[in-house]
């Protein structure tokens, strides 16, 4: 009995292991087989005992992970797919972008250049030939060297000793295009160094910048005619006022000598009733033709310089319009050239009629230094101010027209005027003229 009790156990324990041996073989078959990448290997359930059970789970499991291979699958595929399309898209913008660059730099008159310093050689960008007014490029413009041949001989020195090897560099000169015709160009470049620290090539971008050239020549001129123009209408001032006080002061004076050889021959009841109020007329005729020759040139102007001009000029706002000028001077009297003299001083007294005309007060200050070479003169005054917002000459008011002209005279000499106010407060004028226009020992224009 015993016997037959083992060997029953030992059969039962034999048909088990067989079965459980069986079943373990089966599933690790189909992880071999998902392990090769089929995800759809499978387990027979042929019973519901525990061998059956983790087949079963195990068969859920391998459908589990053949839906999400298959939804990875999709959406790697739909990854590649935009992917694609953003690709397509950049490449379809920087195409775009590259089309617009080219259009702007062709219209702007600009390139891109790299010259490779080992041979020498030259690249450019598309569109080079428009940026120097030709169809086509010679080889001269390609080969560093043969490209000087073509530099305007007074540059030629200074882009010579350029230091290409530099951080970077700005430059302008003119050079001579394949249809012989000298253009300026601006050039912007900077060293590409190589991979022992060696500067390898340049590369950068030009400008023809020949109209804005042509432009700064005839911005000259015009300045030049219009400073011309300023210092004419100065002497021509001064012409005016000498006429004034050498001929008909003169005149004048000859009148009032006449009336006093008529008035030997009048009556003596006559006298007051005919003499007296031509004399009256005569001797202001004459205080305003002295008033007018010392407002467009004063002498004090000429033999003592600004400062006592401006002086005096005070003492006349004093006594015609009872406006208390205070001139505070820091600065040793300039060496300056007469028209500009005579320039700054109408500047101060068309400020000052401002004053007396729109300010509203009876007080302004006048002041006169120097600082960091330049010479500085300001007009102040504490009245009633404006918006510097709004327009400092109104569109109808023909009196603004000194101010504006004014502006334009300190722009002929090389100087500034600037107009700072403040509704309530007040309003500050400032005139500033660099210390290389006013100084000069001859007394004669820079």
């Amino acid at each position: 009995l015993a016997i037959g009790f083992w060997l029953s156990v030992s059969l039962l324990c034999y048909f088990v292991l067989k079965k459980v041996s069986k079943s373990f073989n089966e599933l690790m078959q189909c992880i071999h087989t998902m392990k090769g990448g089929d995800l759809t290997a499978r387990i027979d359930v042929v019973s519901d005992d525990e061998p059956g059970m983790v087949a079963r789970a195990f068969n859920d499991l391998a459908v589990t992970l053949h839906r999400r291979d298959e939804e990875n699958e999709q959406l790697h595929q739909d990854l590649q797919d935009r992917e694609q399309k953003l690709k397509e898209l950049l490449a379809t913008t920087e195409r775009d972008t590259r089309t617009r660059l080219s259009m702007a730099a062709a219209n702007a008159f600009l390139f891109a250049w790299d010259i490779d310093l080992a041979t020498g050689t030259i690249s450019y960008s598309d569109g080079v030939e428009r940026v120097f007014d030709t169809d086509t490029l010679n080889s001269d413009f390609y080969d560093v060297r043969k490209l000087a041949s073509h530099i305007h001989e007074q540059d030629y020195a200074r882009i010579e000793a350029l230091d290409l090897s530099g951080i970077s560099f700005d430059e302008q000169f003119r050079i001579k295009s394949p249809d012989g015709i000298f253009v300026w160009i601006e050039i912007h470049g900077k060293a590409v160094y190589g991979s022992h620290g060696e500067p390898a090539r340049v590369v950068g971008i030009g400008q023809n910048i020949t109209e804005r050239k042509q432009l700064e020549v005839a911005q000259r001129r015009v300045n030049a005619m219009a400073q011309d123009m300023a210092f004419a209408e100065e002497r021509e001032r001064y012409r005016i006022a000498g006429e004034l006080h050498d001929q008909v002061g003169p005149n004048l004076l000859l009148c009032l000598m006449k009336l006093d050889t008529l008035r030997s021959l009048l009556p003596d009841d006559a006298n007051d009733e005919q003499i007296e109020p031509i004399e009256q007329i005569i001797d202001a005729t004459i205080k305003e033709i002295r008033s007018l020759t010392f407002q467009l040139r004063p002498p004090i102007l000429s033999t003592a310089g600004l400062v006592p001009a401006l002086k005096w000029l005070s003492n006349e706002f004093q006594d015609k319009y009872g406006l208390e000028v205070t001139i505070t001077d820091t600065v040793i009297q300039p060496q300056m050239a007469i028209e500009i003299r005579s320039t700054l001083f109408q500047i101060v007294r068309e400020a000052l009629l401002n004053v007396v005309k729109h300010a509203g007060t009876k007080k302004a200050t006048v002041s006169i230094e120097q600082k960091a070479g330049v010479f500085i003169v300001t007009v102040q005054d504490n009245g009633i101010g404006f918006d510097p917002k709004l327009k400092l000459i109104p569109k109808n008011d023909t009196q603004g027209f000194g101010m504006f002209s004014i502006g334009q005279k300190m722009e002929h000499i090389g100087g500034s005027i600037l107009f700072d106010s403040t509704p309530g407060v007040g309003t500050l004028v400032t005139i500033s003229v660099p210390e290389g226009t006013v100084s000069d020992a001859h007394g004669e224009s820079q």
